[in-house]
């Protein structure tokens, strides 16, 4: 059904294995993951498509592994969708994630107002979070930009990845952003 619920079984498995952190959406589904289609209520969600092309829902998004973690004492790792995402949606998602709901969020806000690629006023993706029923931050800390990039030899990977490393610590300072490579990528001597 469109209902979800932790199961039990994975529950007391994770509590067993004492899980350190979760990656997520992870793997090379991390490179069509759009957070945006995966929270408000299921049966309201947009169908995704995975990198076959293959339409599914998304049942399991942003706030739900985030109540898993919680449940299973485990912090978080969001790999951010550095193929077919954007800085701004990255952006967002840092917002929604970490900061706190303004004080006075602007009068007309809805949840429909801005997508989540939109840019769109300061506090509206923290305001949209409590609006879904999660009223204090997440506190993701850990981030990465992109899964396995080396496959595709992009060779701006570096580049990009850490632009949108400093546009996500505008939003939070505090986080920490990993990225993939190996020697086969080259950081452009001008920005070091």
């Amino acid at each position: 059904g469109d209902k979800v619920s932790l199961n039990p079984n994975l529950l007391r498995i994770s509590k067993d294995l004492k899980l350190g952190i979760i990656r997520y959406p992870g793997g090379q589904e991390s490179e069509h993951y759009h957070w945006g289609e995966g929270v408000g209520p299921v049966e309201e969600r947009k169908d995704s498509h995975d990198s076959y092309g293959r339409k599914y829902k998304q049942h399991l998004g942003i706030l739900e592994i985030a109540r898993f973690a919680e449940a299973v004492n485990a912090q978080l790792l969001l790999t951010i969708n550095y193929s077919s995402g954007t800085l701004q949606e990255a952006k967002n998602l840092v917002e929604f994630c970490n900061m706190n709901s303004p004080a006075n969020p602007e009068k007309g806000w809805t949840s429909g107002t801005y997508g989540f690629k939109d840019s769109a006023p300061k506090g509206y993706f923290a305001w949209l979070r409590t609006q879904l029923g999660h009223q204090d931050p997440i506190g993701v800390q850990y981030w990465e930009i992109g899964n396995e990039i080396y496959f595709t030899k992009d060779r701006g990977y570096l580049d990009k990845a850490h632009s949108y490393a400093k546009a996500m610590k505008e939003i939070d300072e505090n986080i920490k952003v990993g990225i993939t490579a190996d020697p086969l990528l080259r950081w452009n001597k001008a920005t070091l």
